[in-house]
């Protein structure tokens, strides 16, 4: 029996070590799991199976030390998920750190209170609601205004929407004439200073817009228009580029792209033609023609899929994943050790397989833009884990940032790169809503890109003059 059980054991061991070499080239993860899941699990994997020829007293002892160990360990991670907060405590947790007044309201109790005042509140819209996977693994959109099949690149119109919160105060604006996070009265081709472009973090997650950078650049430049939204990878930022920005023709535009999802966005909407038909040229979708129909449709989406929010947000609190508890996520967490996905998450393809796909997506902007005279500069916005990582970003993000800027250079644009700053701060925390968890940027950090941004600026105007 004990042979059986010290057997399976180390064979369980090996296992683990071979399925974590075999994910090495996926994550490029640094020595710590390679010690943690390649070589310690094979050592003991080894070390078991010796122990097979050991005397019977021995082998007892051993696999009673090894099922008490793997018990402690497996019922300490239970506890530790039991304690595990969800979105709205996060957010409550990251308040009080921050001596702010909590807000633990999920977002449809916000709109519920909202509405009990008279107020007409909506929910911020996902733009991918619609989509779903066709026959051929392409992604197609089922939403429809007319005839006419649309993604969605903003939220509903002139509506009271609450978006998100991550630090204390929800996020809640009256959104423009076209659903973007925007004060009313801007919208006049031809007079805007600036224009925003990109994605959650550039639309202002989860911070008002006084705090945020879209705020601090008006202030230097009155007429500034955020065209920001959540989800926007390169292609559907682009796309928002040729759908509004091309109509308020600023004289300059700011494309904000984040290191932490864009790439991976970019795998995902190479695989959208009605994204990737923007490549074409004098394609659009028309939507500003269509924005009552857009404001239906997106309207009658979130209509229906209220009662599945409300019933979510009653369950939330409840929620505790125990099955993976044998994975010993938080354990291992609590020890220093950093995952490398072996939890089978489903990882964005290597983005070295489309650079080429990011530069055609950035030389078409600057043609676009400099069709009406005006200037493109793309500012680098830095992941969050960077800072987490002692010995800087990940391998990862290394390879995205330098990717990206490669692209940029090829493109031949002004690049403005944020990381310096970051990386420069005294206490990375500080720069994020959740206080240890990550998340968007908090009003500090957006405060950092407000800087470098307006520096940049400001130093170019001076190197223009006559």
């Amino acid at each position: 029996m004990t042979r059986a059980f010290l057997a399976i054991a180390g064979s369980a061991c090996l296992a683990v070590a071979g399925y974590s070499l075999s994910r090495l080239g996926d994550s490029a993860p640094g020595p710590e799991p390679l010690i943690f899941f390649v070589g310690l699990p094979f050592v003991i994997g080894v070390a078991l199976w010796g122990a097979v020829r050991l005397p019977a007293e021995v082998r007892s002892g051993l696999t009673a030390a090894l099922v008490s160990l793997g018990c402690a360990l497996v019922l300490a991670e239970i506890y530790l998920i039991s304690r595990e907060n969800t979105r709205e405590e996060l957010a409550v947790e990251a308040a009080k750190a921050r001596g702010l007044p909590p807000d633990g309201r999920s977002q449809i109790e916000v709109i519920l209170d909202l509405e009990r005042q008279g107020v007409e509140a909506y929910p911020h819209f996902y733009p991918w609601l619609g989509m779903r996977r066709n026959a051929a693994g392409l992604w197609e959109s089922t939403l429809r205004v007319g005839e006419q099949t649309v993604f969605p690149l903003a939220g509903i119109s002139n509506v009271t929407t609450v978006v998100c919160n991550e630090y204390g105060p929800w996020l809640i604006y009256k959104s423009d004439q076209h659903g973007f996070n925007n004060p009313p009265g801007l919208w006049k081709p031809g007079t805007v200073d600036v224009v925003l472009l990109g994605d959650s973090f550039t639309l202002g997650n989860c911070t008002p817009r006084e705090q945020h950078f879209a705020g601090r650049i008006a202030e230097r430049f009155p007429t500034t228009v955020n065209l920001g939204y959540t989800a926007a990878g390169p292609l559907a930022t682009y796309a928002a580029l040729i759908e509004y920005g091309k109509y308020l023709r600023p004289k300059r535009v700011l494309w904000f792209f984040f290191e932490g999802n864009d790439m991976a966005n970019l795998d995902s909407e190479r695989d959208t033609p009605i994204l990737m038909r923007y490549l074409e040229a004098g394609y659009e979708q028309g939507l500003i023609r269509l924005q009552p129909g857009l404001d239906r449709l997106m309207k009658q989406v979130v209509t229906e899929l209220r009662p599945q929010a409300e019933t979510a947000a009653m369950a939330r609190a409840k929620e505790r994943n125990y099955a993976r508890a044998p994975l010993l996520g938080n354990v291992r967490n609590l020890l220093g050790i950093r995952s490398f996905y072996v939890e089978s998450r489903k990882r964005p393809k290597p983005p070295e397989l489309y650079p080429d796909l990011l530069l055609q997506v950035f030389q078409h902007a600057k043609r676009e833009v400099a069709s009406w005279g005006g200037e493109l500069y793309v500012v680098y916005l830095p992941a969050w884990r960077r800072g987490r990582d002692i010995d800087g970003p990940t391998p990862e993000y290394r390879q995205i940032e330098t990717l990206v800027k490669d692209v940029v250079a090829k493109a031949d644009l002004p690049l403005i790169d944020v990381t310096p700053a970051f990386v420069a701060h005294p206490d990375w925390r500080q720069l994020n809503s959740y206080v240890q968890r990550g998340g968007h940027y908090s009003p500090l950090g957006y405060g950092v890109v407000a800087d470098t941004v307006l520096r940049n600026l400001e130093g170019n105007n001076r190197r223009s003059a006559p």
